[in-house]
């Protein structure tokens, strides 16, 4: 429900015209706020009440907050923010490593590399970064969570987060830099692995010891040790909404938008239910839903929408195929697979969230 700032000042017009900033809002006759232009629907900005045939006069200073727009040809319409690049996901991630140890590259050793954006790397300067990977044996390759980790001889570790563009593809031969390749390592076989970030997120870590980061991560989702027991002991204790709550990585390591909203609709468990709200049934269903969507993931080599720079790219410059296995994520106003309803879309924790009304009850309604 949007939230109404009453404004004190009369009017005898049914609607006014209110610029908050450079942009406009609706008011009624009462100066209840209505609705906000389509622009993000929390703004902190002086309000001014423009009087037919006066000057602009502020009436209030604060937050001016409201989840519904108005445009002049479409009425009233709830305020949903563009839905941007799908970010690597666990299946995205997995499917990498999967691609990069098939290409037998542990056992190969890098003889050379170059940083073209220093900030790609995350921790010390670039040319140490390069000197010390520069010889060394790359021993195994692995992933956690979102992360992928290359083992080193010498007991060095590489990790790299795409983070929201990142993609690593591999080339033959001295090709020139092609845009937006921030890190190319040179391999002995004459390959070049190279990363390549449009947004320039992703992150390169050498470090001795991978806990500094890992550590700080949940469970693996798709682990022997993630029962529902495991689960349901995280969540007994967590009033956060749950759609949140599996995105954090500190909770479950690898869940993003994708993969969350569909092991939802598959459990039948609406986004804004608190986590410690599911009973033991909900939760060995969720349980189920988590393995089960990321397993078709990894199966079918991750989930690319679109054909933009930054949607999902394997390091054989092939495409996922899970697209054709969703059954809410960006499917808004499509039928329900389950139950024929209109499939919904909402903002839970800033996130584009779907999911079906039926047969997802609201916590409110049981």
């Amino acid at each position: 429900m949007a939230i109404q700032i009453a404004l004190k000042f009369i009017s005898k017009c049914p609607y006014r015209t209110l610029s908050v900033g450079p942009w406009y809002s609706l008011v009624d006759r009462n100066g209840v706020l209505l609705a906000l232009p389509n622009r993000h629907p929390s703004t902190f900005a002086r309000t001014y009440a423009i009087h037919p045939g006066s000057k602009a006069v502020p009436i209030f200073i604060g937050i001016v907050a409201t989840d519904r727009i108005f445009n002049p040809k479409y009425g009233f319409a709830p305020y949903l923010p563009k839905q941007g690049v799908l970010v690597p996901e666990l299946p995205e991630v997995q499917t990498v490593v999967d691609e990069l140890i098939a290409e037998n590259i542990p056992g190969r050793k890098i003889i050379g590399v170059r940083v073209y954006w220093a900030r790609t790397v995350a921790a010390g300067d670039q040319a140490s970064f390069c000197r010390k990977l520069k010889r060394r044996m790359i021993c195994s390759l692995w992933r956690r969570g979102k992360y992928i980790v290359f083992d080193l001889d010498g007991g060095e570790h590489l990790l790299i987060h795409l983070r929201m563009t990142g993609k690593l593809y591999l080339t033959r031969g001295c090709k020139r830099r092609q845009p937006h390749e921030h890190v190319v390592i040179r391999l002995d076989d004459g390959r070049r692995l190279a990363f390549h970030d449009t947004r320039k997120f992703g992150r390169f870590y050498l470090l001795k010891n991978p806990a500094v980061l890992l550590d700080r991560l949940g469970p693996e989702p798709l682990g022997a040790h993630f029962t529902a027991r495991i689960l349901k002991g995280r969540l007994n204790n967590h009033r956060r909404q749950i759609k949140p709550l599996l995105l954090d990585q500190s909770f479950i390591a690898g869940l993003g938008n994708i993969y969350v909203d569909e092991a939802l609709w598959l459990a039948r468990i609406h986004p804004l239910r608190p986590g410690c709200s599911l009973g033991w049934d909900e939760i060995k269903a969720l349980h189920r839903s988590i393995r089960s969507v990321l397993r078709r993931g990894v199966r079918n080599a991750g989930t690319t929408l679109g054909n933009g720079k930054g949607n999902f790219v394997s390091p054989r410059r092939t495409r996922g195929e899970n697209r054709t296995e969703l059954k809410v994520f960006r499917r808004t106003g499509q039928d329900c697979p389950r139950c024929g309803s209109p499939v919904h879309r909402i903002i839970v924790g800033q996130r584009s969230t779907h999911f079906c009304r039926y047969c997802q009850i609201e916590p409110s309604s049981q």
